[in-house]
């Protein structure tokens, strides 16, 4: 993964409580230092790690027999790691679950 890279993820599993949806985002070091400066100084990574996933969430095209649908975050996390020049790199994962799927998909 080069310095510039954001590497998405996205894995679905249907069960009886509807679609789930796990969305990862590997954020290399550049990406994840702008992250951070948008973020403050003060910020607590793990609730805007929750607050990062929310704003994603709300731009990804989900379609439910040809209809639009929201996904809701039901968590989310961050994990820092040392990256390249002793700078971090992010991967913030969030478990989605849009709505109106559960009659979709056994529930």
């Amino acid at each position: 993964m080069g310095n510039f890279s954001v590497n998405h993820y996205a894995r679905f599993e249907p069960g009886a409580r509807g679609l789930a949806i796990r969305y990862v985002m590997d954020l290399a070091e550049i990406p994840t230092f702008e992250l951070f400066q948008q973020w403050g100084p003060d910020a607590d990574p793990h609730q805007k790690a929750l607050d990062q996933a929310r704003e994603w969430t709300h731009n990804l095209a989900i379609t439910v027999d040809g209809k639009p649908v929201q996904a809701r975050v039901e968590r989310a996390s961050i994990v820092l790691s040392e990256g390249a020049g002793n700078m971090r790199v992010a991967r913030i994962s969030a478990d989605l679950r849009p709505s109106d799927t559960a009659s979709r998909f056994g529930g």
